[in-house]
């Protein structure tokens, strides 16, 4: 065999071999965007959920800071040939003192949603809009006294909309309603 094929052969071994690891190293999407918030926040995460958009974009709501400094935060992510990257992000300081459910409102991308943080006896929620349709919220466990909620929705709700928040006997504990700047 000539100089050329041994080196033509040696180079697409190396390229598989190089094409395959990649492979595998970005399976574990999740533990990739764990490491983006890590590396973003640069403190421990009390709690987060991944909601994925599709195979190359992802948001990720996420805690820190409990009890002196509580964060609650969200950050959109887009997968790259490196992983994935965070392309936007907010983050907020919050503390609920008597509240149950605290709510902040963005746009991102193709959706409008509502999150943050939620006390532990609110076991539901629920969005109600103007024509009477419901949804449910994503609730996770962030610390030991709150919980982060998310609703990802298509378009704002108008003014008007009401969270119902519900306990473990899915009784209503509180109503809140809606009210947006429509600037």
């Amino acid at each position: 065999m000539s100089n050329k094929k041994k080196l033509f052969i040696l180079f697409l071994v190396i390229l598989s071999i190089i094409s395959c690891l990649y492979y595998f190293i970005m399976q574990n999407d999740e533990k990739l965007i764990e490491k983006e918030l890590t590396h973003l926040i640069q403190s421990d995460l009390e709690g987060y959920q991944f909601k994925f958009i599709d195979n190359n974009h992802a948001l990720a709501f996420y805690g820190w800071g409990y009890p002196s400094q509580p964060h609650y935060g969200l950050v959109e992510l887009e997968k790259t040939m490196f992983g994935w990257q965070a392309i936007n992000g907010y983050s907020n300081f919050i503390i609920l003192e008597d509240s149950l459910i605290l709510w902040e409102a963005t746009s991102l991308a193709d959706y409008f949603i509502l999150r943050g943080p939620i006390h532990h006896r609110v076991s539901k929620l629920e969005l109600v809009n103007q024509i009477g349709e419901k949804l449910t919220a994503e609730i996770f466990e962030v610390n030991v006294v709150h919980n982060m909620f998310y609703f990802l929705l298509e378009e704002q709700p108008l003014t008007g909309a009401t969270l119902i928040l519900r306990d473990a006997d899915n009784e209503i504990i509180e109503k809140v309603d809606l009210e947006f700047d429509d600037k």
